[in-house]
């Protein structure tokens, strides 16, 4: 199981350094994602790119609302999968319930970041838009620069993101408040309706994580909680949230204990006879 964090600013002076040094942080300890999400980053897909400099290897997943028109959305992806070298991950919500402003949002992105000459016409955007002032002959365009990755991941958020994620063959996040149960009964769904397809798919959810101010949290709940998802849907990505803002040296507690006391847990379908409870003991040996 891969495991990312959350990253938030809160009410920092400096949001683009608080956000480098919670993704450095990360990076450092192994973890495999950070995600920026519109309601805790300002600018997701700008912040993604600024990140990618104090960044090697961890994939950056950017959360965008739709709404806006999107080709500025996919110029920004692009950019930001080029900096980072083909790290990214958009992901698209859709904050005002809109079914259907979801899908139009992630058909014209599937074609404007696919790296060849694409013709979107819908009930919200015409692209080209064949607009008087230009010479009416364009017929279509394509997205500059090309993104790194030969097929930017595309991850769906939302209500009605399971049932637009099936139809396009696209991974849809769990929400931080479906239950389990909810999670494993959306994805049966899932294989029942795209068969074979469904394999190909990531399993992502995005999960709450209750912190102290310390950054101390319950390991054993939460390797507990995201085991049983990963037996019963086979849960694969576990985006964490924290449940209140942490400062710096906090962030860096949570990050240590997450590196060694959650994912090394979380790798292995099951651990060597043993090794668990050696685990527990050396843990205790160490607390104050």
């Amino acid at each position: 199981m891969r495991i990312g964090l959350a990253l938030s600013v809160g009410g920092r002076a400096d949001p683009l350094r608080a956000l480098a040094e919670q993704a450095a942080a990360a990076e450092d300890a192994g973890l495999e994602i950070v995600w920026l999400e519109a309601d805790a980053v300002p600018q997701p897909l700008l912040s993604a790119a600024a990140l990618a400099g104090r960044t090697s290897c961890v994939r950056i997943a950017a959360c965008v609302r739709v709404g806006g028109h999107p080709l500025p959305i996919a110029e920004a992806a692009c950019v930001a999968d080029n900096c980072s070298a083909g790290r990214l991950i958009l992901a698209l919500t859709d904050a005002g319930g809109d079914p259907q402003l979801l899908a139009e949002s992630t058909d014209a992105l599937l074609a404007a970041t696919a790296a060849r000459p694409f013709a979107h016409l819908g009930a919200r955007w015409r692209i080209p838009a064949g607009l008087p002032e230009n010479d009416g002959r364009t017929q279509r365009i394509v997205v500059t620069p090309a993104p790194v990755q030969v097929e930017l991941p595309l991850w769906l958020c939302g209500a009605s993101a399971p049932d637009l994620a099936r139809e396009r063959c696209l991974p849809a996040v769990s929400a931080q408040t479906a239950s389990s149960q909810e999670a494993a009964a959306t994805w049966a769904t899932t294989e029942r309706v795209l068969g074979r397809a469904a394999a190909r798919l990531p399993r992502p959810a995005l999960r709450p994580l209750p912190v102290q101010a310390s950054g101390a949290f319950d390991d054993q709940e939460l390797v507990q909680r995201l085991r049983e998802e990963q037996r019963e849907w086979g849960l694969d990505a576990a985006i964490l949230r924290p449940s209140i803002e942490l400062d710096a040296e906090a962030w860096s507690a949570l990050v240590h204990r997450l590196a060694t006391r959650v994912r090394p847990r979380l790798i292995q379908d099951e651990l060597p006879s043993g090794l668990e409870e050696h685990w527990r003991r050396a843990w205790a040996e160490q607390a104050p």
